[in-house]
């Protein structure tokens, strides 16, 4: 997915990002302020001990079934859909930058993901990193859902330098590993 990808929402939460972009966008344009939005694919991973602890997102819940906080998984279709993730270590990298370039006047805006990964890999590296399994039930596909979700990132790593550090998905797991652990 570039920036330049035309946009269809199918819900209102990403519908709501879009129409904030828009007032950020005119609100630059006034020249009284700058603008760089940036994108961001899934965070996950942990920075100081703090990590994310909402279950209704993969890695958190995934991390949760392994370690016997969560019953099972739910999977729909078979596991296969891809998205990007991101370290919240890159991601505040990615703000600094952004914060740095921005100029009254100036609006940009820039996609931070880093791995595409699937369920099936989150699965399989939770299980690996844990030493323990990951109890699974699937539920039909929704057919509305993309196969795969990838943040095209060159524009921030070209413009503004930004190049993930952090986000392999054994750290990001086995962050939030050691955060569910403790």
């Amino acid at each position: 997915i570039k920036e330049t990808t035309p946009v269809a929402p199918l819900n209102p939460y990403p519908a709501s990002k879009v129409a904030t972009e828009e007032i950020i966008r005119w609100q630059a344009a006034t020249g009284a302020l700058g603008a760089v939005v940036l994108r961001i694919f899934n965070v996950a991973g942990a920075v100081n001990g703090y990590a994310d602890s909402d279950r209704t997102r993969i890695i958190p819940k995934t991390v949760a079934v392994a370690l016997g906080h969560e019953m099972e998984l739910m999977i729909n279709g078979d596991g296969t859909a891809v998205r990007d993730f991101v370290h919240v270590a890159d991601v505040a990298r990615a703000i600094e930058l952004a914060l740095d370039a921005c100029q009254p006047g100036m609006h940009d805006a820039f996609n931070v993901g880093a791995t595409p990964a699937s369920v099936r890999d989150i699965i399989d590296a939770t299980t690996r990193l844990s030493g323990r399994k990951v109890r699974t039930t699937h539920r039909p596909a929704d057919s509305r859902e993309s196969p795969a979700l990838i943040a095209d990132t060159r524009r921030i790593r070209e413009r503004l330098g930004w190049q993930p550090e952090q986000s392999d998905l054994d750290t990001m797991v086995q962050d939030q590993l050691r955060f569910a652990r403790s």
